[in-house]
């Protein structure tokens, strides 16, 4: 029987990319909500050692190493969450690079490809690995990671931008194609200093204006990677029931987005909720103070 007082028990959770930053936080949220988690990363050991941690704080977790661009590594990591458990309702399609900087004429165009095979292609590898056994349970929740870059128009990070684009309209496409059988695909833009945006911080020789921007990013005023964790938990949970095809924000008050999901589900305006107006949505307690902190220091 559920334990009432966790909001994922009795679930099954693939997070890829979880050795670190977002994603690794939103792997152990979702295990002291109770769900049994896959960790995944391209290096199996660094996996491993986040699902001891999450092992030895009493969840379970399994490892599983892989590149999310290759299908056979996908259906594993798919593969090992029914091998292990039976079954899998939540993927957070989460695993990301940067990719190349740099004028047209000027960037290495096997990154550039390498970075939509990674973050736009995984993400869909992943899901459709996932997309039988939901099928079969008639529920599942789908979560895809965005970020505001994907409207960005400054700055050469441009196959990062276009991966981000490219996610978000195949994300509320698969929502619509996948929703008469129970399976939720929502976004979210996330926002925080992460490894990424500390290894940006280090491109003087590429870009010094991008690093520039990220030391100041990575300067202690932004929000963390556990701050982003709370509407992950709450999209995976029954709470969030009937919304899909939706971007939501990683500030966004979860208690009023469930109070307003009908009114959410009802406007035909454009998907991403973010660039809608919808009154009565306020701010999460982790938005607030991040705002809070941006006035102390001036930002």
């Amino acid at each position: 029987m559920a334990r009432l007082d966790k909001k994922l028990d009795e679930k099954t959770a693939v997070v890829t990319g979880s050795t670190g930053g977002i994603g690794r936080a939103i792997a152990e949220a979702f295990a002291r909500e109770g769900a049994r988690v896959v960790v995944n990363g391209r290096r199996g050991d660094v996996a491993e050692e986040v699902a001891a941690g999450i092992r030895d704080s009493g969840g379970e977790a399994v490892a599983v190493g892989g590149d999310v661009s290759s299908k056979e590594s996908a259906d594993a990591i798919v593969g090992a969450a029914i091998a292990e458990w039976g079954c899998i309702d939540i993927v957070v399609n989460n695993a990301a690079i940067s990719g190349p900087i740099g004028p047209i004429g000027e960037e290495d165009l096997d990154w550039w490809m390498d970075t939509l095979r990674i973050n736009v292609l995984g993400a869909y590898l992943v899901t459709r690995a996932a997309v039988p056994n939901m099928k079969l349970a008639g529920a599942g929740k789908i979560i895809d990671i965005s970020s505001g870059a994907n409207r960005g128009m400054a700055g050469d990070l441009v196959p990062y931008r276009v991966s981000k684009a490219g996610l978000l309209r195949m994300s509320t496409a698969l929502a619509v194609q996948l929703h008469p059988f129970g399976i939720q695909i929502n976004t979210v833009d996330v926002f925080g200093t992460t490894p990424m945006v500390r290894e940006m911080a280090t491109w003087d020789d590429q870009d010094p204006v991008l690093a520039a921007r990220m030391r100041q990013r990575a300067g202690g005023q932004e929000p963390t990677p556990e701050d982003n964790a709370p509407i992950f938990v709450w999209l995976a949970s029954s709470a969030s029931d009937g919304l899909y095809g939706r971007n939501f924000a990683w500030n966004m008050n979860t208690s009023d987005l469930e109070r307003l999901k009908a009114r959410i589900m009802g406007d035909e305006r454009a998907l991403r909720m973010e660039m809608v107006e919808v009154d009565g949505i306020g701010l999460s307690e982790r938005g607030r103070a991040y705002l809070e902190r941006l006035a102390v220091n001036g930002g």
